[in-house]
């Protein structure tokens, strides 16, 4: 009887693991493969993805190895302090992780300031994206590292060191041969969770977007529809613009079983000191003027010698327009005219998050459809 109840258990605990990725593949994936390559945006967050995710996972390897190798070998004082330390960001939520990240490699950070001081951007960047992969992946490595090379019989090591080899040469020609295989797996492990991440990578960058971040727009945007094939095959339908089709450089055929989705408008993002930061469809010619406007206004604090607009010129590029919008207000400069999908920062002098707080931040990430950028 309890042999019964045991395995009843257990064959519902994998159904509870395995019914859901089998329904989203049986719902999204036939159609997701079948489109993938009309879907230019995809194809580049497919290869973002793996790339960012390769850096970040040769970065743990070449960091986490050493530190894995010391816990595993060496007591010492502090050890468990060290190791607590290391598994932290798997414990803590990692929305808070992105956060936490943006504090130290933000633009007001002292990292981030002196990043830019050599044209280099952490914030909205690939290199963003790496850094959130490494900080949330990279204790999977170092712990599973860690076990490998504690399975390697310490009496071959020492066999070494009796012949005469230094330490460096034992462990070249004992110790990681024995691990390898774990290491390897350690890898591939931290690789995967890399692919996966999401709430770092969209607080610290939202653009260019990974294949994570890519689900969830299409998601939270066009609904469970479209965002099926992207979460099943990680291969979106294609988006077609209207503009396209009358000026005839594209014209799709249309096949039985294809869901035509034509979208109201495409959206401009405004966040930091606005009283009302969010989103805008731009229906129409839309300047900066009356995009702050519709946005309830710029708040009493803010700076607005210096608004800074991010505009996608594609996955992997990104412009970052600074605008005098006092000049603007006193006629010394044309108002800005604003794209699809631009991102306007409106800052100010209390700190990187436009004067929220940080849970301010986290619940606009979580709760809206389109989340706040905290740049």
């Amino acid at each position: 009887m309890a042999s019964l109840i045991a395995a009843l258990a257990g064959s519902l605990f994998l159904l509870f693991l395995f019914a859901p990725i089998a329904k989203l593949v049986a719902s999204g994936g036939a159609t997701g493969a079948h489109r993938f390559f009309g879907d230019t945006e995809l194809r580049s967050s497919l290869w973002l993805t793996a790339a960012t995710a390769t850096i970040a996972t040769i970065l743990g390897v070449l960091g986490g190895t050493p530190l894995a190798y010391l816990l595993a070998r060496r007591t010492f004082r502090g050890r468990a302090i060290l190791a607590a330390i290391i598994d932290l960001p798997i414990l803590i939520p990692h929305p808070v992780a992105g956060i936490a990240l943006l504090l130290v490699l933000g633009r007001q950070s002292l990292v981030g300031s002196a990043a830019l001081q050599f044209g280099l951007h952490v914030v909205g960047s690939a290199g963003g994206i790496i850094a959130a992969m490494l900080f949330v992946s990279a204790p999977l490595y170092v712990s599973a590292a860690r076990e490998a090379f504690a399975r390697v019989d310490t009496r071959y090591e020492a066999v070494g060191r009796t012949l005469g080899d230094t330490a460096w040469r034992v462990f070249r020609r004992v110790t990681l041969p024995l691990s390898l295989r774990g290491l390897i797996g350690a890898a591939v492990v931290m690789w995967a969770r890399a692919v996966a991440e999401f709430g770092a990578v969209v607080i610290l960058a939202y653009n260019p977007k990974v294949v994570s971040v890519l689900s969830y727009d299409r998601f939270t945007s066009y609904g469970l529809t479209e965002a099926l094939p992207v979460a099943g095959t990680a291969i979106p339908l294609q988006v077609i613009k209207i503009a396209d089709l009358k000026t005839g450089s594209v014209n799709p055929i249309i096949r039985s079983g294809d869901l035509v989705l034509v979208t109201e408008a495409e959206p401009v993002y405004i966040t930091g000191s606005v009283v009302a930061p969010g989103q805008i469809m731009l229906r129409d010619q839309l300047t900066l003027s009356k995009a702050l406007s519709m946005a309830g206004g710029t708040s009493k604090d803010a700076k607005l010698s210096t608004i800074r607009i991010y505009r996608q010129k594609s996955a992997a590029q990104q412009d970052i327009i600074d605008v005098d919008f006092e000049a603007i207000k006193k006629n010394r400069r044309p108002d800005e005219i604003l794209q699809p999908y631009d991102t306007i920062e409106v800052t100010n002098q209390t700190g990187i998050f436009g004067g929220q707080s940080w849970l301010q931040v986290l619940a606009g990430i979580l709760l809206r459809s389109t989340p706040v950028l905290p740049y």
